[in-house]
């Protein structure tokens, strides 16, 4: 039988609004099956298309194939008012499945799925549209697509490790889950506090042994420790040396963009890219221009406090951290096979990166900057390949070990 979907964000909203976005920045992977529908529908029949395949390898060895581009990095079924001509044609079911999909993240956990959202698409880092829960069938629809193309239709997923060699059932999971999105969600508290408590939990729990309770107990064991823990002091200690440029590193990879409409200038020049890394380590002078959108600023600029964010940008952080906790979008297969609490505090890190970034876009003029620097790290959250690196893995682990991941979420949560 098809694997459910049992979880859907009930406080996102989300309807294409045709900004043309996704088409210019994402590299659609074709299936045989795609590319022989694409064929069908005589698009290479067409005086516009005389000249331009419709589909290339990805690589010139390569043994898949992608949708082609435009030299103005469109895809190759865009049309000019910014909408897909094969959706226009014959409708959205004869696009790629992953064109259908996006920005939904689709993660089969257990016996059922979970559905997440990319908050990278404007469109629902703004939640704008019906809300999710009134698009359960086409989600549905989309799920079991997946099933039949990745084989996983009536297996159950077996939980990912916690840590170490430690292995959690799939209910203490959602134990733990429903416990640290309750934190992030606590009204009256800044978020940079409610991220504190909640890595202190994460701390907690990584020393004990959790594997030897059960739902229940395990529920009740969470519950003392989340009270145990509630007390966060009001300040922290200013991070080390040695975080911050952790962390500058790890800013670096969050925004550097090497493909696309929002690529930076130094995608081509691996000297520059080198300099520009160099730079970040060293955190004085003006920030590289690695995204199209980091504007001209000084690392001296980004360490100046941003000051209380409103309420509205509040309930988007708070809706985005939601949506990644409770779709469990930060560990196992789908965000570079983590552990629990490893990638849990890899999704504390894109808060201060966030953060860091806003400050850019707020000296810039910006009048939405944290919607926009959310943009930019979540294009990144399990999508890089470069943060899913062994390096950086031990890079995050450091920095919450040695306490400076509680450090930078005050420190650029002001």
């Amino acid at each position: 039988m098809p694997l459910p979907v049992r979880h859907l964000p009930v406080i996102q909203n989300w309807d294409c609004h045709e900004c043309g976005q996704c088409c210019r920045e994402y590299t659609i992977h074709v299936t045989d099956a795609e590319r022989q529908r694409i064929a069908d529908q005589g698009w290479a029949k067409r005086p516009e298309f005389a000249d331009t395949p419709l589909v290339v390898r990805d690589g010139f060895l390569s043994d898949r194939w992608r949708l082609n581009h435009r030299q103005d990095g469109g895809c190759v079924f865009l049309n000019e008012a910014g909408r897909c001509r094969i959706h226009i044609e014959f409708g959205g079911t004869q696009k790629p499945l992953a064109c259908q999909v996006y920005p939904y993240v689709l993660n089969p956990v257990g016996d059922h799925w979970r559905v997440g959202v990319r908050f990278a698409c404007p469109s629902a880092t703004a939640n704008k549209g019906r809300p999710i829960t009134d698009q359960k069938i086409e989600i549905a629809n989309y799920a079991h697509q997946l099933e039949e193309r990745e084989g996983v239709r009536g297996r159950s997923i077996r939980p990912p490790r916690s840590r170490g060699w430690q292995r959690l059932t799939w209910e203490n999971i959602e134990q733990l889950t429903k416990r640290l999105s309750r934190i992030i969600a606590t009204p009256g508290r800044p978020l940079e506090i409610r991220w504190r408590h909640a890595l202190a939990l994460a701390a907690v729990c990584r020393q004990s042994r959790l594997n030897r309770l059960d739902g229940q107990r395990l529920g009740e064991f969470a519950d003392l420790m989340v009270e145990a823990v509630s007390d966060v002091p009001a300040s922290v200690p200013v991070p080390s040396t040695t975080g911050r440029i952790l962390f500058r590193m790890t800013a670096a990879l969050y925004c550097r963009r090497d493909t696309g409409a929002k690529r930076g200038m130094f995608q081509k020049n691996r000297i520059r890219l080198l300099r520009a890394a160099a730079r970040f380590a060293r955190g004085t002078g003006p920030v590289p221009p690695i995204h199209a959108w980091m504007p001209a600023v000084s690392f001296e600029e980004l360490e100046s406090p941003l000051g209380p964010i409103s309420a509205a940008d509040d309930e988007l952080l708070t809706r985005y951290y939601q949506t990644k906790i409770e779709s469990f979008q930060f560990f196992g297969p789908i965000h570079y096979h983590d552990r629990y609490w490893d990638g849990f505090e890899s999704l504390a890190l894109t808060f201060p990166v966030t953060m860091w970034l806003a400050r850019a876009f707020v000296l810039q003029g910006s009048t939405n900057a944290i919607e926009k620097a959310l943009q930019v790290t979540d294009d990144s959250f399990g999508y890089n390949p470069l943060l899913g690196t062994r390096r950086q893995k031990w890079i995050t682990r450091l920095m919450a070990g040695r306490d400076d991941l509680s450090r930078l979420v005050t420190w650029y949560g002001r």
